[in-house]
């Protein structure tokens, strides 16, 4: 049996003992269900209805218990010592990146991988694909690793595209699936809410704030605790309709680059699952992911770059710039590198810290967004 399988075994077992009074007042409800997926329609929910408590919950469904953090991050699925060990280098690598002086690069980081995680069959593949290309000398590879779809899309495809991996798999099966990725490569994880971190945080070498969120308060307080660096983000699926609307999102990315170098205290939950009020100290390892599609020129990128050191609060000449180069292709390939290359070896390359790559959602022989990412790989190696 997989290891996959034996954690998503025990999981439900944890899950059913936690209603197993319920499960025999009502009866038990089948869960329809594939290798990958759970079909989350069929779950069996605790009422909400039957509360005696203040009745005002007069729309919730109901709920679906969960394990505590400390029971699926250090019992059903643990982190071994040589893991944790490689996962502290790999964060301190990428301090080291956005501490360098200029003239003196400590290294450069590379982000690839999908717009989000689907499947097993994907991550797997993914991983393979990532761990085969981390001989560079001047570059550390990462996997992005993200849990919800774009929000662009969630909202015009399908009603249930909004429900993160997490919610639809199950966090231990998803702890495991990014246990099986860390292995091979560094990962970094998109940070969306103050519960699923609890779970699998100890995971991640790097953390993106995406740009929907980039305004909330409570997003900026949970970067402000993280132990590894983070990234803001101002990329979104959607087009960049004017400067106007740019310069708004790169100015909430300064922002809480600021804000999350502050202490902050908020509620969120333990590791024994019990509500509490966190303090945090602050996180000065942050920098601003700038994408090239809404800037098609050097100059362009340049005057952004400025505009992000001219900020009065930043006060560091480190890099602290990422450039977002989105999906490469035949149409666009050479284009890009040009833009890149011009870039990095321009007056604004010491500013930039790394290259963020949408490598595609297949990761089977001869996928040509895979072959191009590859590729983008060797030539920023070669420049470095």
């Amino acid at each position: 049996m997989s290891e996959i399988s034996i954690i998503d075994l025990a999981s439900r077992h944890a899950i059913k003992s936690l209603s197993l009074d319920d499960e025999k007042r009502k009866g038990s409800e089948k869960r329809n269900t594939t290798e990958n997926q759970t079909d989350v329609n069929s779950w069996k929910f605790d009422s909400a209805g039957e509360s005696i408590g203040s009745g005002l919950n007069l729309k919730e469904r109901g709920y679906f218990a969960i394990p505590q953090p400390e029971i699926i991050q250090n019992y059903l699925v643990p982190l071994s010592p040589s893991l944790q060990a490689r996962i502290l280098k790999n964060r301190q690598e990428i301090t080291d990146i956005l501490s360098s002086k200029p003239g003196k690069r400590s290294g450069f980081l590379v982000v690839v991988g999908p717009s989000h995680l689907q499947g097993i069959e994907q991550a797997e593949t993914l991983r393979d694909w990532v761990s085969s290309i981390q001989d560079f000398s001047n570059i550390l590879v990462s996997v992005r690793t993200n849990l919800s779809k774009p929000r662009l899309v969630s909202l015009t495809d399908d009603k249930q595209s909004l429900m993160p991996y997490e919610i639809e798999f199950g966090l231990p099966r998803l702890r495991s699936l990014l246990l099986s990725i860390a292995k091979d490569c560094p990962l970094v994880g998109d940070i969306t809410n103050t519960i699923t971190p609890q779970y699998v945080s100890d995971l991640y070498s790097m953390g993106i704030v995406g740009s929907d969120v980039v305004e909330s308060q409570l997003h900026r307080e949970l970067a402000s605790g993280v132990s590894y660096p983070v990234g803001f983000s101002t990329t979104t699926e959607e087009p960049v309709l004017n400067q106007v609307m740019f310069n708004h999102r790169l100015s909430s990315a300064l922002d809480a680059m600021f804000a999350s170098a502050q202490p902050h205290r908020f509620l969120s939950v333990t590791k024994l699952g019990t509500v509490a009020v966190v303090g945090t100290e602050g996180n000065s390892d942050s920098f601003v992911v700038l994408p090239l599609s809404s800037m098609p020129s050097e100059e362009e990128v340049g005057s952004k770059i400025k505009a992000i050191y001219d900020y009065p609060k930043i006060g560091t000449d480190s890099p602290r710039v990422m450039l977002d180069v989105g999906k490469l292709g035949d149409s666009n390939y050479e284009d890009v590198l040009s833009l890149v290359k011009r870039i990095m070896n321009g007056p604004a390359g010491d500013k930039v810290m790394g290259v963020a790559i949408d490598s595609g959602d297949s990761y089977g022989q001869g996928n040509k967004q895979v072959l191009y990412a590859e590729k983008m790989l060797h030539e920023l190696n070669s420049i470095l």
